[in-house]
Order: structure tokens, then sequence, then C-alpha cells
């Protein structure tokens, strides 16, 4: 999570250089400086996202980090904010007209002034922070991210799985069907998957499975690897040899690097040393987390024409799909959770949370500002991220159809769950577990991923936090709500949802709906989505000044 933090943050320091290059040059060592910083900053943090759970150090070196990085955001923010401001006043004045250019400047001179003063400070909290790595002595590597993550391990133990849930919810239906997908007449070596959030039951219900007499009396020779995180493919290859070869052959294969060991492997199930006939075999392969596993492994299970058969369990369907079709794959449902296991399933919900690429983090932890058991529109959700740049771009691709990815992803990993389809079968609401959704509502709070975003129902709660806020979405059954004219002071406001209903018995200290007639919302030029109730505010030409609109909604 604060990977991504300092990814966005990034991405807005070089907007910023960009849309701000007249004023660069006089704080140009600070902000060169500062952009240099987090690039080593982002390629540590990499490393150190993921062992922060391991280690408290670690832990509070990220979140001093996460700090500096969220401080520095909140100065170039206001910089923008106070530039902003003074700019409208010279307007209001029509004075700027009147005058050289360079008086633009100079008034901004005091803003450029503390903008370098308050960079400079933050370059030097983030120099001391970097320091503390060393000072004490923290394992966290800048080069750990370019290793391959199946060849080289966090962790050398080996370990067994985190959860097995021995009271599954509707195992049977689950027995029966894997039973059958494992011994149907298809003759080339196939590969079925298990797939389901962590917790669920996958390595209870394929033990069950693989342990069945007529499963057993199937296949010549079975074995069961555990792979998850944190272990090379030799070891995995070294673990099924051991379970499908006779010892006096395994005996030399201890030695053997990863390349030589498969092909003797695959020799063996092939059948070609000594004439022997070839293996009709059962390979389980246990919490999967890489489809990059599955593609180094695969040629060393031969495509014999003979029923063998690979089952793979993961959290991840898009690993799935990678190694088999759908008619192939069981999924899991989430009613399988039992509240009994929560607590040892919140482990194993943490390892798939932080498997998760870093752009998709933010994304799946904003989830959690919904409701408990809500359908969330899909549409909305989609802006919701936009508005809080959490969409990188790729080339000429439309943010909403990167968005539309973004939310395909999660729920492939069964981090978000589908509530409702499109007739086109696109996902029109989805939903979020509870145990799910307390983790992300944690690692949220954890990360203030919601600093700049709220949900309120009054505008005086506002009043602290107004300047640099993002989303303000009032939303509300039985609320009313009265806009004053500083709505227009929210210039970083991408997106404003305001929906309530006309209640005239309310009394005058809870105040009714009043649209002024000049709400300041043509001035909100960083808008994307804009809902909004009808009104005298639609006259004119303000609209038109709203170029970043993407989404416009106005009601009743």
């Amino acid at each position: 999570m604060a990977e991504s933090a300092v990814t966005f943050f990034v991405e807005k320091l070089d907007n910023f250089i960009l849309q701000e290059a007249s004023i660069f040059g006089e704080v140009e060592g600070q902000i060169k400086l500062l952009r240099n910083e987090l690039d080593w900053i982002r390629l540590f943090l990499r490393d150190a996202d993921s062992k922060r759970i391991y280690d408290e150090r670690i832990k509070v070196w990220v979140n001093q980090v996460r700090n500096a990085i969220h401080d520095a955001e909140d100065v170039i923010d206001e910089f923008i904010l106070n530039v902003d401001h003074r700019e409208r006043r010279l307007n209001t004045l029509k004075f700027l007209k009147c005058l050289p250019t360079c008086v633009g400047f100079i008034d901004k001179f005091p803003f450029i002034h503390e903008l370098d003063s308050r960079v400079k400070d933050i370059n030097g909290m983030i120099g001391a922070i970097m320091a503390n790595r060393s000072k004490y002595s923290l394992e966290v590597s800048s080069s750990s991210f370019a290793i391959d993550r199946d060849r080289v391990v966090t962790h050398n133990e080996k370990r067994p799985p985190i959860v097995e849930e021995t009271d599954v919810v509707g195992i049977e239906d689950g027995i029966n069907e894997l039973k059958q997908m494992l011994m149907n007449e298809e003759k080339r070596r196939s590969v079925v998957s298990i797939v389901g959030m962590g917790g669920l039951g996958k390595t209870t219900l394929a033990k069950k499975v693989y342990n069945l007499r007529d499963v057993q009396g199937h296949f010549d020779c079975k074995a069961w690897a555990y792979v998850s995180q944190e272990f090379r493919a030799r070891d995995i290859l070294l673990d099924i040899a051991h379970n499908v070869m006779p010892h006096k052959k395994t005996k030399k294969l201890k030695g053997m690097e990863e390349v030589r060991l498969g092909e003797e492997l695959c020799k063996y199930l092939k059948g070609i040393e000594k004439e022997e006939k070839e293996k009709k075999y059962l390979v389980v392969m246990d919490d999967v987390w890489s489809s990059d596993i599955w593609s180094r492994l695969c040629s060393y299970f031969p495509a014999v024409e003979n029923g063998s058969k690979v089952l793979i369990t993961t959290h991840n369907k898009e690993i799935a799909l990678r190694a088999t079709s759908q008619r192939f794959i069981y999924e899991l449902p989430l009613m399988n959770v039992r509240k009994k296991n929560a607590k040892s399933c919140m482990g194993v919900l943490a390892l798939s949370y932080n498997d998760l690429p870093y752009y998709l983090k933010s994304c799946f932890l904003y989830c959690g500002i919904f409701p408990e058991d809500s359908n969330i529109e899909a549409s909305k959700l989609i802006r919701l991220w936009l508005a809080e740049d959490f969409i990188q771009r790729r080339g000429k691709e439309r943010l909403e159809d990167i968005a539309e990815d973004y939310l395909h992803e999660l729920i492939d990993r069964n981090l978000i769950q589908v509530a409702k389809r499109r007739i086109d079968g696109g996902v029109m609401s989805c939903c979020m577990h509870d145990l799910l959704r307390d983790l992300a509502i944690s690692e949220a709070k954890d990360s203030r991923l919601f600093d700049g975003s709220m949900w309120v129902r009054h505008w005086g709660y506002l009043q602290e936090h107004i300047k640099l806020l993002t989303v303000l979405s009032l939303e509300g059954k039985y609320c009313d709500y009265i806009l004053p004219r500083e709505i227009g002071e929210l210039i970083h406001l991408k997106f404003l949802c305001i929906k309530g209903n006309v209640i005239s018995e309310l009394p005058s200290s809870i105040g009714r709906l009043r649209m002024n007639s000049y709400l300041g919302v043509e001035q909100l030029t960083n808008l994307q989505t804009l809902a909004l109730k009808g009104g005298s505010w639609l006259e004119g030409d303000g609209l038109g000044k709203l170029t970043q609109l993407r989404s416009l909604a106005i009601g009743e």
C-alpha cells in the first residue's frame, strides 16, 4: 500500500512540474531532490511492504515513509489551492489584464518561497527516515523486486498450510464434482483447479478427493506438493519425484538442478527408461500463488494420452484459467467461511492482500468504505477510483476500461464478488465478504487511505478538512443539505454527489434543502463526476467549464 502511495504521488508531482513550469525554476533544486528520492523509496518499499507483517520495526519504517509522502502531497495541493485563490482574486478585480504578465508571477512569489521551504523540510524528513533503515539494521532490499519469486524465496523454512478448514459447508457436492473431473474419459493430460478465497477449505476439499479409494485406484502414481508463496520450483519437483518414483531412483536426484531434475521426472512418467510403461499420474499442487510456477513446471508433466491429471488449488481464478479451461474449474462459494474460523482466516486473507500488485491495493481497500452487506454499483465504484487517482494510464486506453480490468482482477482473486451482472455479462454490482471488508478497513486506517475522501451527512463536519477534499458524497434518505458558496473553493474535488429529500417540516436548526442560485460548481474544474439536483445553477455556461467531466447525473 505504501508503494502505491508513492507511485501515485510521483505521477502527481510530474503533472505538477508540467503544469507549473513557470515557477519550477525557483524551486527546481528541492523538487528534483524530492523526485529522485521517491524513485529510490519506491524500490525499497516494494520489498518492505511485504515484510512489515513479520517485523514491527519495518512496519514503523513503512508508516513513517507513507506519512512523509502524505505530508509532501498536502504541501503540493495547498500550494495549488493558494495560487488558485490568488488568481481568482486578481481575475475578479479585472486587474491582471491591465498589468504586465510578470505581475502574476510576482503575486505568486510568497507561495513559491513557502513551497521551497516546506519541500526542503520534507526532504530532510525523508532523508532521516531513509537513514534510519541503516541505523536500525532494517533488512529492506532495493533489488528483491527484480528477482524471480519462485527461484528465490522470502523464507527458506518449509511450513504447512496456514489454514485448513475441516468443517466445509456443502463439501460433498464438491467432492463428487471433482471426482468426476479427475476420473472422466478425457485421455490427454488435463488440469483441474479448485478456486476460492483463503480459508474456504480448498486444501481440505482437495485432500478428501485425493484420498478417495476410487481416485487412489484410478492412477498408477500420485503426488502432493504444497507450493505457497515461498518455495523454489526445484523443491516442488523434488517433492513430486519422491512421491512418484522408487526410492532407489530418487537418490541420484538430490544434487540435480531444476531443469535436469524436471527432465528425469518427465522421463520416468513417460516410461522411457528400461522400456517401462507410461504412468497414469495424479499430481496435486496445493496453494499456488503465481501463474509463473505452472508455466515453469508444466513441461515436466508429460501430455500422455492416458487420462493423467494435475489438480491445482489457488485463490486466484486468473491462475487457474492460465492452466486450464473454465469447465475444469471448481469454485468454492463464500458461504463456506464460518465465523468460528474468522480469526484464523484473517492471516490467509492478509497474505492475499499483500500478494496484490501495488495498483490494486488502494482499489481493494477503498471498497471497505461502503456499508456492510451492501451491493456496490460497479460504475460508481469505478468513478470513485478515477476520482482518487487510483487508475494508472496504459497507453491510449480509456481510464474507465483500465478500471474495469482492475475490478475483474479483484474478482478473479476472490477479493470482491459479483452481486449482479449486466445483460452483456459485465459487472453491474459487486459486494465484499465481511471478513474482507474488516481487512480492508483495518489496512485503510493504517495507511490513512481515506484522509482525502469523506462520506458524511452534514456540511459542518467538513469544516476542518475541507480544503484538500477530492471526493464529497452527501447521500442520505432522510437528509437535506444546505450548500454554501464555499463549495466553489474545493478545487481538488473530482467527485461530487448530493442526494436528499425536501422535508419542509424539519426545524430550522437542521435546515431545508436550498440550492443557491450561485453554487460555484463551475469553479470545480477538476470534477470528473457530478450528481446534483436540478436548479437555477444549471443556467448559463457553467457546466461548459467542467472540461474534465466524465459522468453527469441531474436529479429532479
